[in-house]
C-alpha cells in the first residue's frame, strides 16, 4: 500500500487498560480489519499504539476503540484516547 492508499495514527489510551488484555484484543480487532500496527503497555498506566492500513479501516478501528464494545472478563475503563497522524510504513 502506498501513503496516499493508507493512513496511519499513533496515539494513547489512558484509563484502566493495563492487565485487562486491551492490548490483544486491540490487536485482534485490527487484524480482522485488515490493519497492522503494534500497542504497548506504557510505564505510567497507558497504553500507547500504532495502526495503519486503510483510510476507513483506521476510522473504524478508532471508533471501535472509543466505543464500549470490548470484550472479555476484565473490560478496560478508557478515559482518554490521543492520537496523532503519523507516516505510513514507519513502523
Amino acid at each position: 500500500m502506498t501513503g496516499t492508499q493508507s493512513k496511519c495514527v499513533e496515539g494513547y489510551v489512558h484509563g484502566l487498560v493495563q492487565h485487562v488484555h486491551l492490548r490483544a484484543t486491540m490487536q485482534m480487532k485490527a487484524n480482522q480489519m485488515g490493519l497492522a500496527g503494534w500497542a504497548h503497555n506504557v510505564y505510567d498506566g497507558s497504553v500507547d499504539f500504532h495502526v495503519e492500513g486503510n483510510p476507513n479501516g483506521v476510522d473504524n478501528f478508532l471508533h471501535w476503540l472509543e466505543g464500549d464494545s470490548h470484550h472479555g472478563k476484565q473490560r478496560p475503563h478508557i478515559t482518554k484516547i490521543e492520537t496523532v497522524p503519523c507516516v505510513p510504513g514507519a513502523y
